[in-house]
């Protein structure tokens, strides 16, 4: 028997074999793209019942992990030099919070998972445009960013009040939003009225990620609640995109809860923007 012929048959047939089983995967991989058929399709649904997309609609989605996070710890004195005035401080301890106060009129107040800074008299003369709201809180956070570390504008909640700005930022953790972690300032043309964060730290995303529902899948659940909110009234759709937020629909005091993908849409004219569970599809 020729041996070396035999040999050379078998490793061609292994490689023969590994190419027809690498053909197969990928015929049958799961995909994750939104092709023009289903994006015309979602389109022509929505257009249908009124409702507009003035927003890239994603077209590649993949598995996303869960990301744990541990409960939310404050260091009081640590916010208390860099927000009070540090002589005479007062302290105030209530069932749900403890108060700290200065004699200018700056209180902090910590709750179990949130910070707020109140003050009665904001001495900072600012420029009361976007741009000029949007640099004075990014000096804020610029300063304090040991404190506050990683939070980026979200362009969704720069919000004209009637005194001046409400301004949000979120932080950005390993390329993920995450939505609970936040800064909320209160602008008036005299400065920094009010600052409210909330954190809590989030650790390494799970090894193993989960499948997401569909962009196109998402657009259908936002059309179903809108349709059933306001019937036939006309929305347009202003932006669309993957934030991370706890996995109990509105419970704002859960602790040591993982967060989980969502898709958020913020639609024209109503304030309060659009959470799709991105695992479940169940809406907020």
């Amino acid at each position: 028997m020729n041996w070396k012929l035999a040999r050379n048959i078998a490793i061609a047939s292994l490689a023969l074999l590994n190419v027809f089983l690498a053909i197969l995967i990928f015929i049958n991989r799961p995909s994750y793209s939104l092709n023009a058929a289903r994006k015309n399709a979602i389109l022509s649904a929505l257009a249908k019942n009124r409702l507009s997309v003035n927003a890239d609609i994603p077209e590649r989605f993949k598995p996303m992990p869960q990301i744990p996070m541990n409960p939310p710890y404050y260091d009081a004195y640590l916010f208390i030099d860099r927000f009070l005035d540090g002589k005479d401080i007062s302290r105030v301890i209530e069932y749900d919070k403890t108060i700290y106060s200065d004699k200018t009129g700056g209180h902090l107040s910590f709750f179990d998972n949130e910070v707020l800074f109140e003050n009665e008299a904001p001495s900072d003369r600012i420029e009361m445009t976007i741009s000029g709201a949007k640099a004075f809180c990014d000096e804020i956070l610029r300063q304090n960013s040991d404190v506050m570390p990683n939070y980026q504008l979200d362009e969704y909640a720069l919000i004209k009040t009637e005194t001046g700005f409400s301004v949000q930022y979120r932080q950005l953790y390993d390329g993920y939003v995450i939505y609970p972690n936040r800064v909320i300032f209160t602008i008036t043309e005299n400065g920094l009225s009010e600052m409210s964060y909330t954190y809590e730290e989030p650790l390494a995303p799970e090894k193993v990620s989960r499948e997401i529902i569909a962009p196109d899948e998402a657009l259908f659940t936002l059309m179903s609640r809108l349709l059933n909110m306001y019937r036939s009234k006309a929305f347009v759709i202003d932006s669309i995109d993957m934030i991370y937020d706890k996995e109990t629909p509105g419970d704002e005091t859960a602790r040591s809860l993982n967060v989980e993908p969502y898709y958020r849409f913020c639609v024209n004219g109503l304030e309060t923007p659009f959470l799709i569970n991105a695992y479940t599809g169940i809406i907020k």
